[in-house]
C-alpha cells in the first residue's frame, strides 16, 4: 500500500491534529483497498491460521516428519498457532517476543509503549550514573513531549528514495512514536537518557534519524496484508478497547491511526483463535525487558500455559533477542535436546544497558 506510506510521510511533514492525520491514513488504506480489490485480491485469504496451513505444507513438501519452528513477533504468533493446528508435526518451538493470540494491535501498542518508557525510567533509576544526570528520566520524556507539541520542530531529511531532501515538521507526539521505535534496537538504547536530555533542552539533532528509522519501518510492512490478518485474526477480542484508544490516543497517537477493523472489513478466522494455546510441546521463550510492542510480561504468561517450556528474560534487550550470542548459545542447546533442561548460565552474567 504506498498510499499509506506517502500519507503516513505527509502527516509528519504537517502539525495537524490527531483526528484530521487519523483520517488521511484511514482514506489512503481506502484507496489501496479500493485498487487491489480491483485488481482481484480477496482479502478474506488472509489470516494466520491460513498461513499455518501454507507451513505445513512446505513441512511436507520438503519431506520432514517433524520441524522445529522459531518465530519473532508475529512469527511466534504463528508458531503458536501451529502448535494447536498442527502438534504432531512440530519437534520443538522457539518464541522471541510473542505477538499472542490474545492480544490485540492498538491498544495495546499504546500502551506497551508506555510500559517500556516507565522501564526505561527506571533502568537509569538503577544505575548511579544515569541517575545523576537524569535523576527522573519519566519528567524529561514528558518535557520533551510538551515542548515539540507547544514547538513543534523543522528537520530536513533526505529518505535516501531519489526525491532528496524533505521538510519534516516533528512535534512531541512524533518523537514519543520515535522513541517507541528506538525501543527496537539494543543499540540505541544505551543512549536514550542522553537523547531524550537532550531533546527536553533543545538539541534535535536526533531527529533525522527518527524519521529516517520510521520511514524505514513503514516500508516493511505490506500493509494491506497486515491489516487483513490482524482484522481476522483478532475477530473475537472486544472491538471497544481499540476504539476507546482511537478516542484517547494519549502522545502516541502517530501509532493509532490504522484503521479499525470495522473500518477494513474481512471475514475472521476459526472462532477459537483467541482461545489461549496450551501446549507440552518442548518450547523455549524468550523476551527483552525494554520490548515496546509486546511487553515481556505478556510472552512470560505464554510461557507459564506451556507445561515444556522455558522462559529467559534479556535485561538489555527491546524487541526481539535473537541473534544476541547468549541467545544464540541457548537456541542451539535447545535445538540440539529439546527435552533436556535449558542451561540459562549466560543469560544471568548480561547487565542492563550500560547507560551513558
Amino acid at each position: 500500500c504506498p498510499e499509506f506510506q506517502s500519507a503516513w510521510l505527509a502527516n509528519l511533514q504537517r502539525a495537524d491534529p490527531f483526528e484530521v492525520e487519523r483520517a488521511a491514513i484511514v482514506d489512503a488504506y481506502t484507496a489501496c483497498r479500493v485498487r487491489l480489490e480491483a485488481a482481484g485480491v480477496d482479502f478474506d485469504d488472509y489470516d494466520t491460521e491460513a498461513n499455518v496451513r501454507d507451513l505445513d505444507a512446505i513441512r511436507a513438501a520438503l519431506g520432514y516428519e517433524q520441524w522445529n519452528i522459531w518465530g519473532i513477533s508475529y512469527g511466534a504468533r504463528l508458531a503458536l498457532a501451529a502448535m494447536r493446528s498442527t502438534p504432531d508435526s512440530i519437534r520443538s518451538v522457539i518464541l522471541d517476543s510473542v505477538y499472542d493470540v490474545t492480544r490485540g494491535i492498538l491498544a495495546a501498542s499504546r500502551d506497551g509503549a508506555e510500559r517500556a518508557f516507565a522501564e526505561l525510567a527506571v533502568g537509569c533509576s538503577e544505575q548511579p550514573g544515569c541517575a545523576a544526570k537524569h535523576p527522573d528520566l519519566a519528567a524529561e520524556i514528558a518535557a520533551v513531549d510538551r515542548r515539540y507539541n507547544d514547538d513543534p520542530a523543522t528537520v530536513e531529511v533526505d529518505l535516501g528514495d531519489g526525491s532528496g531532501p524533505r521538510t519534516f515538521l516533528v512535534t512531541g507526539d512524533d518523537i514519543m512514536s520515535g522513541l517507541f521505535l528506538a525501543l527496537y534496537d539494543a543499540t540505541i538504547i544505551p543512549l536514550l537518557p542522553d537523547l531524550i536530555g537532550g531533546l527536553a533542552d533543545g538539541d534535535t539533532s536526533i531527529l533525522g534519524e527518527l524519521v529516517r528509522r520510521g520511514a524505514e519501518m513503514q516500508a516493511m510492512f505490506a500493509a494491506g496484508m497486515r491489516l487483513s490478518v490482524n482484522c481476522a485474526d483478532n475477530a473475537g477480542l472486544d472491538p471497544r478497547i481499540d476504539e476507546d484508544a482511537i478516542d484517547d490516543p494519549g502522545r502516541l497517537g502517530l501509532l493509532l491511526t490504522e484503521p479499525l477493523c470495522s473500518e477494513w472489513p474481512v471475514e475472521p478466522t476459526s472462532p477459537d483463535f483467541n482461545v489461549p494455546i496450551e501446549s507440552d510441546i518442548p518450547a523455549l521463550v524468550m523476551a527483552g525487558r525494554y520490548d515496546p510492542v509486546t511487553p515481556p510480561t505478556g510472552t512470560e504468561a505464554v510461557a507459564d500455559r506451556l507445561s515444556n517450556a522455558t522462559f529467559g528474560l534479556w535485561p538489555d534487550r527491546g524487541h526481539g533477542v535473537s541473534g544476541e550470542p547468549c541467545s544464540n548459545d541457548i537456541s542451539t542447546a535447545f535445538l540440539e535436546d529439546p527435552t533436556a533442561s535449558v542451561d540459562l548460565e549466560c543469560l544471568a552474567a548480561i547487565d542492563g544497558p550500560a547507560f551513558g
